[in-house]
C-alpha cells in the first residue's frame, strides 16, 4: 500500500484471468495476467485479500502511466467468488 501526496491509500496489484470462449466454433483458452491499481476504501480492502483468492472485479482499464502501449485494470469493485463468503468490497 502507498499514499498519493493527498493521502488517498493505492493498492498496486496483479490479477490473473482464465477463461475458455468459443471463436469461430473452436474453443480458445484465454490466460493473462494484468497489473491492477485500486484507491480509497477498494484499496484497503482488498490489502487483506490473501493471494490466491478468487475475485470478481468490475472496473475499467487505462493507459498505463508514462508507458505506451499498457493497460491497467482500475478497480472499482471487487468480490470474492468463493461461495458463502461475504464481499470484499460492495
Amino acid at each position: 500500500m502507498r499514499y498519493t501526496p493527498a493521502g488517498l491509500p493505492v493498492l498496486d496489484l496483479v490479477v490473473e484471468h482464465a477463461s475458455t470462449v468459443i471463436e469461430a466454433g473452436v474453443n480458445r483458452t484465454i490466460e493473462m495476467t494484468l497489473n491492477a491499481v485500486a484507491l480509497g476504501d477498494t484499496a484497503h480492502h482488498l490489502a487483506g485479500t490473501p493471494m490466491g483468492t478468487g475475485l470478481l472485479i468490475q472496473g475499467f482499464l487505462a493507459p498505463a502511466r508514462k508507458s505506451s502501449g499498457k493497460l491497467v485494470v482500475h478497480i472499482l469493485t471487487a468480490r470474492r467468488t468463493d461461495a458463502g463468503t461475504d464481499p470484499v468490497v460492495a
